[in-house]
């Protein structure tokens, strides 16, 4: 058995499960118990978010050939799916306290999925800085957007943020890549990007218009995965010698590897 928490609001946790005899991964609730409720979706699914009114966003699998999901959302328990833009992909990946959703879904033409915000439930695609394909990853209660879009030509992908409809590149730290995982409701934005020699890759956050390198617990990789109000950023990273992966806390100007933490304890 696995059971994976994909966001938490309050006490509140989603995620995907896999429990049952064919393991397949199913959309989880937890609230004091575990509650499955993907159960009926499909082959497998996922619950990616939550938001203050407990509305939850995720996707499920209708088929894997041809290749078919759905977004969908959760409300009072109930699964209602999201209209994409008319092709067989669709996910959801984020939801604000406001209702608006974000995620990726393709269109008949088989063209790659774009990033795609759902207001009132109605699917708007975001623009590209260049290249065909996009995927909003978060969106704060301001409404600002991240994700990640192909630049021209196709040529890289590159961390970007939407804002009232604009895409805007954030770069990288000198490689080829970028991908933005989350956004705080001051709009500092986290993830990862490509050092120059496209080897290593660093956790970052992107405030004010300028790109921070956030380090490593001493290896080659290190990536972000989501910032508090506050500034707290977590992820991972890997050790020296890149023999192994821990989570980690960056905070004050100070990563620090969550192993030690749990084991010295925790005070800001």
């Amino acid at each position: 058995d696995e059971t994976l928490p994909h966001s938490i609001h309050g006490y509140r946790i989603v995620g995907a499960s896999s429990a049952d005899l064919a393991n397949l991964s199913h959309a989880f609730f937890y609230l004091d118990e575990l509650e499955d409720i993907g159960a009926t979706l499909g082959i497998g699914s996922s619950a990616h978010d939550i938001n203050e009114e407990e509305v939850i966003v995720g996707t499920y699998v209708v088929s894997t050939f041809p290749a078919q999901s759905r977004a969908v959302r959760w409300i009072n328990g109930d699964a209602a799916d999201l209209q994409g833009l008319g092709g067989p992909l669709n996910e959801a990946k984020a939801i604000n306290d406001l209702g608006d959703i974000v995620g990726s879904s393709t269109r008949p033409d088989g063209q790659p999925a774009v990033a795609v915000v759902w207001r009132a439930g109605v699917p708007e695609a975001l623009s590209s800085i260049g290249g065909t394909g996009s995927w909003a990853t978060d969106i704060n209660n301001p409404g600002q957007i991240v994700g990640v879009s192909a630049t021209s030509l196709n040529a890289a992908n590159h961390a970007t943020t939407w804002n009232i409809g604009e895409a805007i590149d954030l770069g990288t730290l000198g490689g080829s890549h970028s991908n933005a995982e989350a956004i705080n409701d001051r709009g500092w934005v986290v993830g990862s990007a490509q050092l120059s020699r496209n080897f290593d890759r660093h956790a970052c956050l992107w405030r004010s218009g300028q790109i921070k390198d956030l380090g490593t617990l001493g290896g080659t990789i290190s990536y972000a995965l989501d910032v508090d109000y506050a500034g707290r950023i977590v992820g991972g990273s890997l050790l020296p010698r890149d023999q192994a992966s821990h989570a980690f806390l960056y905070f004050r100007g100070a990563m620090r590897d969550l192993n030690d933490l749990l084991i010295n304890g925790y005070s800001d």
